[in-house]
């Protein structure tokens, strides 16, 4: 009797040990979504008096972003790049027009 019940346990553990959990893919966190602001930092500026660090505390700047571009509450949609963790926005000859001369 004890030799069978050690048969039906392994007859029910050995399936377990060839069955494994779905690998999940690891992809990264989405930047994709919408986002309100709650602190910047900017920093290399040409001009250092730009640089600065702010915290919103109402207020504060709603911001979507889908797989290629960025808009920043009702400003036009802006493209941008991804390299790590690093966001780089895609200037158009449009919008460098619009920019002030320094």
């Amino acid at each position: 009797m004890r030799n069978f019940i050690k048969i039906i346990g392994l007859i029910l553990v050995i399936p377990l040990a060839f069955s494994s959990c779905k690998d999940d893919e690891d992809a990264g966190a989405s930047l994709v979504g919408t986002w309100e602001e709650t602190s910047y930092t900017a920093s290399g500026c040409i001009d250092s008096a730009d640089n600065e660090t702010s915290t919103c505390t109402s207020s504060c700047e709603r911001i979507v972003v889908t797989g290629s571009t960025i808009t920043i509450d009702n400003e036009p949609p802006i493209n941008y790049t991804v390299n790590g963790n690093q966001i780089t926005p895609l200037l158009s000859p449009l919008l460098l027009q619009k920019l002030p001369l320094l």
